[in-house]
């Protein structure tokens, strides 16, 4: 998807706050996921799937070629004495003598004529595609991965501009106190003014020490996510969207549903079913072989009397078999696999319906996040110059302390606000192009 990226996301005091934090190089949105995929045990096992079901692919190729079997056999036969021969009321001893030494090479080559065709072919194409499912499985975990990685980065994004824009207050609403303390000794403001200004100190540090707290938890679970040790520097200013996608609702839909890994799992999903019933079916029919034989025996049978001599014979087979009991399970199998077939298109309807649902929600989203970084822009401009008035009015002994500490107040709310949609905002995007499928539509090179 077409992007405009601006440079944006925190506030001069954000970067101030997360200064101290340089122990390592920063980890970049993309370097985030490139980990994550490597370090994801899931993807361990979707892998090995993968293979397997490339192997069983390659396997299945062997059926085209006509099966060879070769043997080598020695027999050694008890001795027999011959029984004579009457003729004529004559007993003559039998002249033939048994040969107890039998050695023989034979090899035999089956190609099913029919099974080729009928199921043989079209098992193929089920491994093939059930590969192809792998794969596509393969891709949608990776695009998971992706995207928890992501959406843990922004989260540690986040808090960490959250403690600088709270450390701001800190520091403001601090040198406000010192400035009544002094107009309290002058006898210009109560000592309630100064309680009230320390009061709402306090409660700016507690909200720091929370986001600190937050912010340890958020490393943390970004660490687990990457697999590496913290502490973790991350980009402090991340680029941000700032332009909705031209294409229609509709069109954007058209390209998930080409574009997402699971429409094309369930797509190649059904074409499995398929050619395994097609499989099923034809191996249900009666067979059609051409057999050869070779042998290289010593004796042979074809050789009348037998000698203790090796001679070269072959004969060719063609056979028409049929079981009733085997054709009767095969299509059963068959049935099956039409009854798996009908489930997987049923599971794909829904996901096509769900997937229109999950664009539309996310462009929604990213346009939602854009309106309101305008509007807390502006929010926090108003607040600051209404600050800035009102503490400008108490130097000059035309407002109250509290009117003061409540233009504080706003004016850090509304950085907070800001804050927190424009790190909103990249999260949408980044769930938009989940939603589209392109948020990796390839293996992170170097990664796996």
């Amino acid at each position: 998807m077409r992007r405009t990226w601006l440079l944006m996301l925190t506030l001069a005091l954000s970067t101030t706050a997360l200064a101290g934090r340089t122990d390592g190089a920063t980890i970049a949105p993309d370097e985030a996921v490139r980990l994550a995929i490597a370090a994801a045990p899931s993807l361990d096992a979707q892998e090995a799937s993968t293979a397997q079901a490339r192997r069983d692919r390659d396997v299945a190729t062997v059926d085209f070629v006509p099966t060879l079997d070769i043997s080598a056999t020695y027999t050694r036969l008890s001795d027999l004495d011959m029984p004579p021969f009457e003729l004529g009321g004559m007993v003559i001893d039998s002249p033939f003598k048994p040969i107890l030494d039998n050695y023989a090479l034979k090899a035999q080559v089956t190609w099913p004529v029919s099974d080729l065709f009928l199921s043989i072919a079209p098992g193929y194409r089920a491994q093939r595609d059930a590969w192809r499912v792998q794969e596509a499985a393969l891709l949608s975990e990776r695009n998971t991965v992706a995207r928890e990685a992501l959406e843990a980065y922004y989260q540690l994004v986040r808090v960490r501009a959250g403690i600088g824009v709270a450390a701001d207050g800190v520091a403001v609403l601090e040198a406000h106190a010192v400035r009544l303390d002094d107009l309290f000794a002058a006898g210009l403001v109560t000592n309630a003014d100064v309680l009230a200004t320390r009061a709402q100190l306090a409660d700016a540090r507690a909200q720091h020490a929370e986001l600190v707290g937050l912010a340890d938890v958020a490393e943390a679970h970004l660490a687990m996510l990457l697999d590496v040790d913290g502490p973790l520097a991350v980009d402090a200013d991340p680029a941000l969207p700032t332009d909705l996608p031209d294409d229609s609702l509709d069109a954007l839909v058209e390209q998930a549903l080409a574009q997402r890994p699971e429409v094309v799992m369930l797509d190649r999903l059904i074409d499995v079913h398929h050619h395994s019933m097609v499989a099923q079916r034809g191996a249900a029919l009666p067979h059609l072989a051409v057999v050869g034989n070779l042998a290289y025996a010593n004796p042979t049978q074809r050789v009348v009397p037998p000698t203790a001599e090796f001679f070269t014979v072959w004969d060719a087979t063609v056979a028409l078999t049929w079981s009733p009991g085997e054709t009767a399970k095969r299509l059963n199998a068959a049935a099956k696999a039409r009854t798996e077939e009908t489930r997987a298109r049923a599971d794909r309807e829904r996901l096509v319906r769900g997937v229109r649902v999950e664009v539309a929600q996310a462009l929604a989203r990213v346009a939602a996040a854009q309106r309101t970084v305008e509007a807390a822009g502006e929010q926090v401009r108003s607040a600051d110059a209404a600050f800035a008035a009102q503490s400008d009015l108490l130097a000059a002994g035309n407002t109250t302390p509290a009117d003061v500490l409540t233009a504080e107040s706003t004016a850090r709310r509304a950085r907070h606000t800001l804050l927190n949609a424009r790190v909103d905002l990249v999260v949408a995007e980044v769930q938009l192009d989940s939603a589209l499928g392109t948020l990796v539509d390839e293996p992170v090179e170097g990664a796996r």
